[in-house]
């Protein structure tokens, strides 16, 4: 069976996830309470070849949020944050906290977990739903100037996967604050042979 994605396929798989979105939005605004939208605007099939050179241009973003999946689905999704972007999470989500300067581990760690989950859970869960396929989302870690080291540790535990990159645009309506993070979503190469399959047959659950 042919693994790469065509342009359809790849738009069909966007709006699977753009449904998520819609979950995670609800569960942002529980915790900033105020009105918030999310949308998955990109995604990208990233060939091994330019995996790399993509990874570079996210070298500033030193904050990795990697929640790993099993099932008929197998893998890991990162969110990536730079410090700024984080502290702007955190003042917008903890209206109550003073933030005179970004403390990472004392402040931030559980929020960018949670922020993270919530955006991991959503897409893995839609795609696992309307796909009919099973997926489990399980350990979570957060990890700083992690992205010099995520190629090669991928690479030791997925000898074969297929990333997919996705642009996440989180806009809070009342305090006017747009934020886009990279989510890169990595599937074993049995994992993209179970969506394409589903996909292609049309045994799609909407």
């Amino acid at each position: 069976m042919n693994l790469h994605f065509n342009e359809k396929e790849q738009d069909f798989l966007k709006e699977i996830v753009n449904t998520g979105s819609i979950k995670a939005a609800d569960a942002f605004a529980t915790i900033a309470k105020e009105k918030v939208l999310v949308h998955v605007p990109d995604l990208k099939i990233i060939e091994w070849g330019n995996f790399s050179q993509q990874f570079s241009d996210f070298e500033k973003h030193t904050i990795v949020s990697e929640t790993t999946f099993s099932g008929d689905l197998e893998g890991a999704a990162f969110v990536m944050y730079t410090e700024k972007e984080a502290e702007e999470l955190a003042k917008v989500c903890l209206v109550n906290k003073s933030f005179k300067k970004f403390d990472y581990e004392t402040i931030n760690s559980s929020l960018i977990k949670e922020v993270s989950n919530i955006l991991s859970v959503s897409a893995l869960s839609k795609i696992g739903d309307m796909l009919d396929l099973k997926v489990m989302c399980s350990s979570q870690r957060l990890n700083n100037n992690y992205i010099v080291n995520l190629l090669s540790n991928l690479n030791n535990r997925y000898p074969l996967f297929q990333p997919i990159l996705l642009t996440v645009h989180t806009q809070f309506i009342y305090s006017y604050k747009t934020m886009k993070f990279p989510f890169v979503i990595i599937f074993d190469l049995n994992s993209l042979y179970n969506i394409l399959s589903k996909i292609r047959s049309g045994n799609i659950k909407f």
